[in-house]
């Protein structure tokens, strides 16, 4: 057992039993995984750069251990003021909360850091483009690129009002998998009560994904997130402000911690385990 600095997993990849996803392989592949738990500012005038920089500090620090991938909380940077997805953008106070993409130096910086640290990096984060506001995980990759963005898709225990209307094939093409930019290992991401519905999981694992990045900010439960994943094969990581867990892909907790006393951390690690077969 290691000191605290990030969380250790081993991936089976690929991991989907679904049809139609890539041929399994028999050899483990072992990834190091940082679940970065920081309590949200909210209040404050410089909201943004505080948080920003808590966040930073431990993406270092897990980098320096050796983690190859590191996963913030839902909304980090604003500090989940108010669920902004279904919102409208000329509600100013949550539109002015919201990261324009194309402008954001947070963006920017968030690229360069991965860059830096050659580190894979899913970052949660309220955005807003043009009219349209969204509760975002987005994937950036160790050569400093923004892979893409997945969209949450529930809310309050429904569908979010842009998802709900849909068409099937809509519906599954907004559960895209991810190159990890690593070499190997794609990536589904999902947020919060997204993990309460089953076809997020499905989806996630028919489109190719392997693991499943979960940013959260709300209840404090990965049970169904765990359930789900290893319905379908899939290893998880979830992340809150006052803990994190990896789940293995049999639904098996390999790693969880956590401590609402403690400072903002890096989530305890496991010994490292074997796949099974």
């Amino acid at each position: 057992m290691k000191r605290r600095n990030f969380l250790k997993s081993v991936l089976l990849a690929p991991v989907p039993l679904l049809a139609g996803g890539p041929a399994p392989r028999t050899q483990p592949i072992r990834i190091k995984v940082a679940g970065i738990v920081a309590r949200w500012v909210k209040d404050s005038d410089d909201y943004r750069e505080v948080n920003f920089r808590r966040v930073e500090t431990l993406i270092r620090e897990a980098a320096a251990a050796g983690a190859q991938v590191a996963c913030t909380s839902e909304c980090f940077l604003d500090g989940y003021y108010r669920e902004v997805t279904d919102q409208r953008a000329d509600l100013t106070d949550m539109a002015e909360r919201c990261e324009v993409i194309e402008t954001s130096s947070y963006v920017k910086r968030l690229s360069t850091l991965a860059k830096e640290l050659q580190i894979t990096i899913v970052a949660g984060m309220a955005i807003r483009e043009g009219e349209r506001l969204s509760n975002t995980a987005q994937l950036y990759t160790p050569e400093g690129q923004l892979a893409g963005l997945y969209r949450k898709t529930h809310n309050f225990g429904r569908h979010s009002a842009w998802f709900a209307s849909q068409s099937a094939l809509e519906r599954s093409r907004s559960f895209p998998s991810f190159d990890l930019g690593l070499g190997v290992g794609r990536a589904g991401l999902m947020i919060c009560n997204d993990r309460n519905f089953e076809h997020t999981s499905f989806e996630l694992a028919r489109n190719g994904s392997q693991v499943v990045f979960c940013p959260t900010g709300g209840g404090y439960d990965f049970t169904r997130l765990a359930e789900y994943c290893s319905r379908v094969g899939l290893w998880s990581v979830w992340v809150h402000p006052l803990g994190a867990a990896i789940v293995d892909w049999r639904g098996r907790t390999v790693v969880h911690r956590n401590n609402p006393l403690d400072p903002d951390s890096l989530a305890v690690p496991a010994a490292e385990i074997d796949s099974p077969d």
